[in-house]
């Protein structure tokens, strides 16, 4: 497949040893609700080996990042101790290859379109849609269109004209 970027992402088997012999539910990770409260109320898990309902996709993940285990970590704490702490904001995260810097925001393990916003040879944004909505967003050397990017998966944007998401002037207020 003729192409001008490829990103591998290799991913890691969790370890759930301890959660199985405690009797808990395991599917690619110890399964939480969104409170990241296992099947036994007294026992919470976070972190990469974490599957979490997510309110904003509507669905269960597995994101294996440091900065969301620390969120996740952060949140089962406040759960433990009696708040109702919930991961609303879409899951991001980055990572530093040699000259590249590449970012990630929101939650797209399928989509039907890809929009490419131009910039550079090696400044972009790649906009995930599926069913008209941007779900995900892949940044390279692009932190002009994080902001750009968060909002437009956070609002669940459906996008009715793709060729919008093109305009360096795209307000996301303006596309839904």
């Amino acid at each position: 497949m003729p192409c001008d970027f490829v990103v591998v992402g290799v991913g890691v088997k969790p370890e759930t040893t301890l959660a199985e012999t405690a009797g808990l539910k395991v599917e690619n990770g110890v399964v939480v609700d969104a409170y990241l409260k296992t099947e036994d109320p007294n026992i919470y898990a976070a972190g990469d080996v974490a599957r979490f309902y997510h309110p904003l996709f509507g669905t269960a993940m597995r994101i294996e990042h440091w900065e969301v285990a620390a969120h996740l970590g952060v949140c089962a704490a406040r759960n433990m101790a009696g708040d109702e702490c919930i991961v609303h904001d879409a899951p991001e995260f980055f990572s530093d290859m040699f000259d590249l810097h590449i970012e990630w925001y929101g939650y797209a393990p399928k989509w039907d379109r890809i929009v490419k916003r131009p910039v550079e040879s090696e400044k972009f944004t790649g906009l995930y849609l599926k069913d008209g909505k941007v779900a995900g967003a892949l940044l390279v050397n692009n932190k002009d269109d994080v902001s750009l990017a968060r909002t437009l998966i956070q609002k669940q944007t459906v996008v009715h004209d793709t060729d919008s998401l093109l305009s360096p002037a795209l307000d996301p207020a303006r596309t839904q």
